[in-house]
């Protein structure tokens, strides 16, 4: 791309106040991080919680910035054009859009309440074998990474974008920006409630992705109820309905990995035996095979998929216990389903639960709800840690169901369980990331490489 004539560029951006215009050269690119601007870029110095990114716009100059847009005037170590706006983040969005639609590049985007950046990964990689693909960086997911992913593309042919929200609008507003010609929802569960409010409000969120984008294509989740019910065409379904055009039926499963018949014919094996990453795998395949890609040639692919983020289902031995570290996140959904998981171990199980964030209002019936999948899953100690978590505990020490234990930090949960652990024990750990209880697995003694 490039800007050889400011004017188009100065009706998208609207500066109030323009300085050094005579300095003007053509701007090849957008950036919002110094680090990884290239010559020619404009640099956008926003201000976020944690850097502002004036104090930077020295450094990109010296890089090699064409030009510098900012919401204050700022002394620039060499003559550029120097822009001043009033809505930087619009800018931001403006410009990204802008990109987006210089680019030749086909564009999914996952959105969704759970899976998301799992989904993301697995189809990027399905596309790898036959185009360039960018993608975001991790959970790069808001305003910044969506900018920062599209303005980095180069020559890919396909951007996978992955779109998060915590808030109404959101989605629609990443949406604007991307033009995705496909748009992918995982699952609708009961996560960042306390400014989406409720289940009804999380749908209308995350399929707000096909509200004003002619020509979408979804690929939706059969298995969630609230999805099954969208009327958005054209739609691919996946799950475990033999009707989708994607679909799974079990054909072994153990407590080290699963194997699943794709559409009863093709085998997908899995390294965890946690469904939900069936359903991302799924959602993966039914997306890619909107590209043509057969079906026979996506699942041999997907088997050979490792990049599962790191601290879910991970799960090592020490001095005879059995630990499965899945504190990467925790919602009530996730929850449940790492104790049927586990409820088909045949071993003493230990669960520790630590504050599951965001579920608003009903924060305390969504942890006490798990007192019965707790009961159902055959755990025999139950420790919970913070504030949220205690919910579980009063209702699991009420029904008499476990031996529990409540505790204010991770410190005092490995204590806890120091003096209680024995060989041949299972012990499952699930938080919000926030929470951090990947730090119990050093205090009882496992590598610190497990609590990475």
């Amino acid at each position: 791309m490039r800007i050889e004539d400011f004017t188009r560029l100065k009706k998208i951006v609207k500066p109030r106040k323009a300085y050094s215009m005579y300095y003007y050269r053509p701007v090849t690119g957008f950036s919002i991080d110094s680090r990884s601007l290239r010559p020619g870029d404009a640099f956008l110095a926003l201000k976020g919680p944690h850097h502002d990114g004036h104090r930077f716009a020295a450094s990109a100059v010296h890089k090699g910035a064409s030009m510098v847009i900012a919401s204050r005037r700022i002394s620039l170590p060499k003559k550029v054009p120097l822009w001043i706006v009033d809505d930087l983040p619009a800018v931001l969005a403006a410009l990204t859009r802008y990109v987006r639609q210089r680019s030749g590049a086909r564009v999914y985007a996952v959105t969704g309440s759970v899976g998301k950046t799992t989904t993301k990964e697995m189809l990027a990689f399905l596309l790898e074998s036959r185009y360039s693909v960018k993608k975001n960086i991790a959970t790069e997911n808001n305003l910044l990474g969506v900018a920062k992913t599209i303005f980095g593309r180069e020559y890919e042919e396909r951007l996978v974008l992955e779109l998060g929200t915590n808030a109404p609008g959101e989605i629609e507003h990443l949406a604007w920006m991307s033009r995705p010609d496909v748009g992918v929802v995982t699952w609708i569960k009961p996560v960042h409630l306390e400014r989406l409010k409720s289940l009804e409000g999380i749908a209308r969120e995350k399929t707000s992705l096909f509200e004003k984008i002619p020509k979408i294509h979804a690929v939706l989740n059969y298995d969630d109820a609230r999805l099954r019910t969208a009327s958005f065409r054209p739609v691919s379904w996946y799950g475990s309905d033999e009707r989708c055009r994607v679909w799974a039926r079990p054909a072994d499963r153990s407590l080290r990995g699963a194997t699943y018949l794709i559409n009863g014919r093709f085998p997908l094996t899995f390294p965890f035996p946690y469904e939900l990453f069936l359903s991302n795998a799924l959602a993966a395949i039914a997306a890619a095979l909107l590209e043509k890609i057969p079906l026979e040639e996506a699942v041999r692919r997907m088997n050979e998929f490792a990049g599962y983020p790191r601290g879910r289902m991970d799960v090592r031995t020490h001095h005879g216990v059995s630990f499965l570290h899945d504190a990467y996140n925790a919602n009530p959904f996730s929850c449940r389903q790492v104790l049927k998981l586990i409820a088909r171990i045949p071993a003493r199980k230990i669960f520790v639960l630590g504050d599951m964030k965001e579920l608003g209002e009903r924060s305390v019936d969504y942890h006490a709800g798990l007192a019965k999948p707790v009961r159902d899953a055959g755990i025999t100690l139950c420790v919970t840690v913070g504030s949220r978590a205690r919910a579980l505990h009063e209702a699991l020490r009420s029904s008499r169901t476990c031996e529990v234990y409540h505790c204010a930090h991770y410190q005092d949960a490995a204590a806890r369980l120091r003096s209680r652990l024995r060989a041949g024990d299972w012990v499952v750990v699930k938080g919000s990331r926030s929470v951090g209880l990947e730090r119990i697995f050093p205090l009882l003694g496992c590598p610190k490489t497990f609590a990475a």
